[in-house]
């Protein structure tokens, strides 16, 4: 019973409003990725824009070693679902000019 009391207190969980993520346990991360989240996530939080803040996730997605870029890969997808429907917004002033750019890379 100790042993597992120790264990379950041993996780060091991220803060979700800040992380984005559930169940992300800070401990198991490398250096380079929580170096990565911690920097790129600050400059998320200040962003004005979806786009801006859609290409930190892609960023975190791209750069993020072990499993952890499947987590935001997943709160890319639940952003993208979101602002997708808020429906058809190019330039309409009921959406105040809000549009969603998806870019794709040419395949050989």
């Amino acid at each position: 019973m100790f042993l597992l009391t120790f264990a379950v207190q041993g996780q060091n969980y991220a803060d979700k409003s800040f992380y984005l993520v559930d169940s992300l346990v800070l401990d198991d991360l490398t250096q380079s990725d929580r170096t990565l989240i911690d920097s790129t996530l600050k400059l998320y939080h200040q962003a004005s824009h979806d786009t801006t803040k859609l290409n930190y996730l892609s960023l975190l997605i791209d750069d993020c070693q072990d499993d952890v870029w499947s987590k935001y890969n997943q709160v890319m997808y639940k952003k993208v679902q979101e602002i997708l429907s808020l429906g058809p917004s190019f330039g309409s002033a009921q959406s105040g000019g809000r549009r969603l750019l998806i870019h794709r890379e040419a395949r050989p």
